[in-house]
């Protein structure tokens, strides 16, 4: 087993857990409808064994209760600073008992408990954190920050001068909202200031912590910070700085991040591979080099860095080393990179794989086939994708769907039915077999299997047939989602006799989703109906369909909407704003670069990014993403561009 998989595997079991680092979960357990009290006694009295497997079997148990549990917060608060390490596979939730899982405590576990307690847990965690002397003021700190109650936010902002580095590393990291899975919100953009002063801690964790609360944040001010840090003497930091800059397309970085690919530390090495591009020329070489890097994840992120390269020098190397590697997640990107890179030389390197290579390889090699287009890959797709019990079959179905070969038609409707796949498989049908896929593809529409009623829209969808839109405007009144949304945005794409006013009748009554699809459909038909339909969902109470619409209004084309979409540009929805400024840059119009400067200072990264994007469309400058230069830019030129 490779070193990547194994890790995969322990990923897959602490994403199943609360945060592995010492947090908690993520999302609460609800209380058992069964009566607990009974339980928590006995938990209880597990809770002072001289055995810390049964303490921590007790606070894992106690966890599980939830709110229910609330009796027991005085014991568990007792536990806060015991860290006697027992293996990780005493949690119930390791059945399987892999052994490089990472050790627990009763620590640990309780602050858990704590967090899935709730609000319950609030006040004794803040008095317990007032306490110098209380040895587990630092578990309790993370605990406090997982409960989501307005109570805590002061307690976590005083603590960020506490003396102890380990509880002020743990306010930065509860005020962040790190480690707490990826569907977690970003922290508040308020913080920001908070987060750049705590940057420059004396303590690394503390410093770490916040740089990852900023990345969070994606806050524009934080890019001096980030730049900074590349040098810092501690390598967590370094790394974090690091990873940072993925967000910001700053040419500054790019020679100290080049540097970072000598560290002595292997994680800064991966963390510069991972952010540099191959688009700029200057990244180039050194990627390449990075592919030789002892570390799998060096030279794996240097692999999907270099599926940007535009200069041709990658192919080579890419291939050399994909022969070589014995890292499957490597070999992968390096698979992925040749697709992304499209030159047909990698072909017969790749078709030799595919079927020998270990699942998560083979993965790679599908995709990069696809990508490519490979006619001498359909064979051997079909073969995955007809194989019941064959990992890849998903991807097997999309790059048979990017090829559009006519032998994958039949293969292809045979495996339709197979709820696991049928998205995939469906809308592979309709790019392979257009039209003749239509008559396939319809029955589902009256499936019970919600999920395959879903996938014959989509692909009838991708069919580009207009034989497709008579069941397309029945599926559009659905009520279930999946099948009328996708519905609205095939008639978009179809148009055809009765699609307009079908979708025009979706945008006044469906659901925020469908009648957002409908509206941005109607846009991409350039119907020009729908311009007053779409300038008033810029004020709907769905932000999905206020997205829709700013969309739409870009497809539409029609310059009338400037103005309302540079009003949307300077409200307070950030993503709302960096929509504008993607629909303002389409638009064209000179009306729209003083507000768009304006928005360059962000404060989201996203929001810089688009609104430079849209000014570098307009003006033709590329002069970069910072604020300070395009202002002095529109200082100089607006009387001309305003005169125009």
């Amino acid at each position: 087993m490779s070193q990547r998989i194994a890790s995969l595997m322990l990923i897959a079991i602490l994403i199943s857990l609360p945060a592995a680092w010492g947090g908690s979960a993520d999302v609460r357990p609800a209380p058992n409808p069964a009566p607990v009290q009974s339980k928590v006694k006995t938990q209880l009295a597990h809770l002072s064994s001289p055995d810390p497997v049964e303490r921590v079997k007790a606070c894992w148990k106690l966890y599980r209760l939830g709110e229910a549990a609330a009796p027991a917060v005085p014991a568990l608060i007792s536990l806060l600073g015991d860290e006697t390490e027992v293996p990780g596979n005493t949690i119930p939730a390791d059945p399987q008992g892999y052994p490089d899982t990472p050790p627990v405590t009763p620590a640990q576990i309780a602050a858990w408990a704590l967090s899935s307690i709730g609000k319950a847990a609030v006040n004794p965690l803040t008095a317990v954190l007032r306490d110098p002397e209380f040895r587990g003021r630092a578990r309790a700190m993370l605990a406090l920050g997982a409960i989501d109650d307005p109570r805590t936010r002061e307690t976590l902002l005083a603590s960020l001068k506490d003396a102890d580095p380990k509880v002020r590393a743990n306010a930065v990291a509860s005020l962040g909202k790190i480690h707490r899975g990826r569907a977690a919100p970003p922290p508040s953009r308020e913080l920001a200031p908070v987060m750049v002063t705590m940057a420059s801690d004396a303590d690394a964790e503390v410093r770490t912590n916040a740089l990852a609360a900023l990345s969070r944040m994606r806050d524009v001010r934080a890019m001096p910070v980030f730049l900074a840090h590349l040098t810092d003497p501690e390598a967590p930091v370094r790394a974090e700085a690091a990873r940072g800059l993925a967000f910001w397309d700053e040419p500054r970085a790019v020679p100290l991040l080049i540097g970072l690919l000598q560290d002595q530390d292997a994680e800064v090495r991966a963390a510069a591979a991972w952010t540099l591009s191959a688009e700029d020329p200057r990244a180039v070489e050194a990627l390449i080099a990075a592919l030789s890097d002892p570390s799998w994840q060096v030279r794996a992120n240097a692999a999907t860095s270099l599926g940007a390269d535009r200069t041709g020098r990658a192919v080579d190397p890419l291939l050399a080393h994909f022969e070589e590697e014995t890292d499957t997640t490597t070999a992968s990107n390096i698979a992925r990179a040749l697709g992304r890179l499209g030159d047909r030389r990698a072909i017969p390197t790749l078709l030799e794989a595919l079927g020998k290579e270990q699942s998560f390889t083979e993965w790679g090699v599908i995709i990069a086939l696809g990508l490519l287009r490979a006619k001498k890959a359909v064979t051997p797709l079909i073969r995955i994708l007809g194989s019941r019990s064959g990992n890849n079959r998903r991807e097997a179905a999309e790059a048979l769907g990017e090829i559009r070969d006519p032998r994958a038609f039949a293969p292809l409707v045979k495996t339709l039915r197979d709820p696991e796949i049928a998205d995939a498989v469906a809308e592979a049908l309709g790019r392979v077999g257009g039209e003749k896929a239509v008559p396939k593809l319809v029955p589902l529409l009256r499936s019970p299997n919600p999920d395959l009623r879903a996938a014959a829209a989509l692909g009838l969808r991708y069919s580009r047939s207009r034989n497709a839109v008579p069941s397309l405007i029945t599926a559009l009144k659905s009520r279930d989602e999946g099948v009328s949304g996708w519905a609205a945005l095939g008639l978009g794409e179809i148009g055809g006799p009765g699609a307009v006013e079908a979708l025009l009748t979706a945008a006044r009554k469906q659901t925020p989703y469908v009648r957002g699809a409908a509206l941005y459909a109607l846009g991409e038909l350039k119907e020009k109906r729908a311009y007053p339909l779409l300038i008033a969902a810029l004020q709907d109470r769905s932000s999905e369909v206020q997205y829709r619409a700013i969309t739409g209004l870009a497809a539409l084309g029609d310059r009338r909407a400037v103005e309302p979409l540079i009003g949307m540009l300077r409200g307070k929805d950030d993503n709302l704003r960096m929509d504008s400024a993607g629909a303002l840059g389409e638009l064209g119009d000179p009306r729209a670069i003083g507000p768009l400067v304006a928005a360059v200072p962000g404060p989201s990264v996203d929001l810089n990014a688009n609104a430079v994007d849209a000014l570098n469309k307009l003006t033709h400058q590329h002069l970069g993403q910072d604020p300070a230069v395009w202002q002095q830019w529109w200082d100089a030129n607006k009387g001309r561009v305003e005169a125009r």
